[in-house]
């Protein structure tokens, strides 16, 4: 059986400067997202920018800020996520999650370098016992790349 990898702090110093850029998403699964999240408004996205905001890395997916740690070598490993309100045209709001759970197969030195991320992105729409009948479900579940 193999060893596990060790714990690594999240550290976000210089070396995230590297990993700023606009990536371009590549979904696995291409398919329709469903009914309830065309709804609520919740799409496959094609693309989204990462920067740098002090200790943690962040960016922004169907309006929502997303934000997370970076954990150095050996995983490589970045995890954003955010919640917020999706306002529809009909003055509708729902509430949101969004997470980008991703690795880095080789660190880039500059931020001009090719990057990829690998990793899973989950967006749903949170629900509560006290709504009413009919309002939509949305969960998103896929595995993805993403280059820039």
């Amino acid at each position: 059986m193999a060893e596990p990898l060790p714990y690594v702090e999240p550290v976000c110093d210089a070396s995230c400067d590297a990993l700023v850029g606009q990536y371009r998403f590549t979904f696995q699964d291409t398919s329709s997202v469903g009914e309830g999240c065309n709804e609520v408004g919740l799409v496959l996205p094609q693309e989204f920018v990462i920067s740098r905001k002090g200790d943690v890395l962040a960016t922004q997916v169907q309006g929502l800020a997303l934000s997370g740690p970076y954990h150095k070598a050996p995983t490589h490993d970045v995890s954003l996520g955010g919640e917020g309100t999706v306002v529809l045209a009909g003055g509708k709001s729902h509430p949101i999650n969004i997470v980008i759970d991703g690795t880095f197969a080789k660190v880039p030195a500059t931020p001009q370098e090719p990057a990829t991320i690998t990793g899973r992105y989950y967006a749903f729409r949170v629900g509560n016992s006290a709504e009413p009948a009919g309002t939509p479900a949305c969960s998103i579940y896929r595995t993805f790349s993403a280059s820039r």
